[in-house]
């Protein structure tokens, strides 16, 4: 096994696909979803219908950038975390 850093430089660990929410909540919510779109797809115009995807597409687009902004900090934040811990300064973000 290569290490982590290796793997993740050559795409070999791709974290957005280890990540899909598994609860109960997650999965009803998912399945309302498609509940409702399928009933959009009998009651709307085939152009109607059309935007709504685009809609949902958008809205998809938008998520993927507010989880990779989220990840991001987040990996940072653990990373400025460790310095800190093997340093034994606290003063990585320019707080005393």
């Amino acid at each position: 096994m290569d290490s982590i850093l290796k793997e993740l430089f050559n795409g070999e660990i791709f974290p957005a696909e280890h990540t899909a929410p598994v609860d109960q909540k997650n999965r009803k919510t998912v399945c309302q979803i498609f509940d409702i779109m399928d009933l959009l797809h009998k009651q709307l115009s085939p152009e109607q219908y059309k935007k709504l995807e685009d809609l949902m597409d958008l809205n998809a687009d938008n998520s993927y950038t507010e989880n990779y902004q989220m990840f991001s900090y987040g990996f940072n934040l653990g990373a400025l975390l460790i310095i800190e811990i093997f340093t034994g300064k606290n003063d990585m973000l320019g707080r005393q």
